[in-house]
């Protein structure tokens, strides 16, 4: 009975007792929160305008002038007060599908460089995005610098090992990168090969025979029979 006494006694003291933050603080803060906190929710309402042709980018699909222009306007809106790694992320998307889009060698490099600074502010938000330095590495493939070329690889493959959207990229360009990569990353070869093909056997069976690599993935499963030979099945039903 004295348990149950005590426990009233306290419930009834919790209820009662004062707040320890007086209720004109609390609506001053209240107030702050909607001052300071409105220019991100406008932010995100602006933004939405754009996300159809974000999504159409980031799932390969064609987008047209209009749209990439929609996009970019509102990211570019919100940009002032708003930074974060996605809003930079689009806005590097946008200029990179305006370089592989372009014919003029000099607008394709205007459009390159442009695609890189966004990429590298995103980066400077968030370090850790797997997607970010593989996105910085193909651009500076397009410069020709190797070995930067190499590091924003090993960026990518450290800020995320296993990252399936990413197993064919990752391996086409390291195949490309060749001696430009270290012997620690020309090591992580193998296992790329071994995850991608348990990920995707089809579009690895594609990309290497489109890249003539099968050899390399054929030494990467020879300890697989099974394996190797479904991948050698595959090499000849491709066209």
């Amino acid at each position: 009975m004295a348990m149950a006494i005590t426990i009233i006694v306290i419930m009834n003291t919790t209820r009662t007792r004062s707040p320890l933050v007086p209720f004109w603080w609390m609506a001053w803060l209240g107030l702050l929160l909607i001052v300071f906190g409105s220019p991100f929710l406008v932010g995100r309402f602006i933004e939405i305008s754009g996300e159809s042709a974000r999504l159409a980018l980031l799932e390969g699909r064609v987008v047209s002038a209009r749209e990439l222009n929609t996009l970019e306007s509102g990211r570019l809106r919100v940009s002032p007060w708003i930074h974060t790694n996605s809003l930079y992320n689009d806005l590097a998307l946008v200029s990179l599908e305006r370089a592989e889009t372009v014919s003029r060698a000099e607008e394709k490099e205007a459009f390159f460089q442009e695609a890189e600074a966004w990429q590298r502010k995103a980066l400077w938000v968030s370090p850790s995005d797997p997607y970010g330095w593989f996105r910085l590495a193909y651009l500076l493939y397009q410069k020709g610098n190797l070995q930067q070329v190499a590091e924003a690889w090993r960026q990518s493959l450290s800020s995320a090992p296993y990252e399936p959207r990413l197993l064919l990229p990752r391996l086409q360009m390291a195949l490309a990168l060749g001696e430009a990569l270290d012997e620690a990353s020309r090591h992580q070869i193998p296992k790329l090969v071994r995850e991608a093909w348990a990920y995707d056997p089809t579009g690895l069976a594609k990309v290497a025979k489109a890249g003539r690599f099968a050899s390399v993935v054929e030494a990467a499963l020879r300890d697989d029979m099974q394996s190797l030979k479904h991948f050698q099945d595959q090499l000849d039903l491709l066209p």
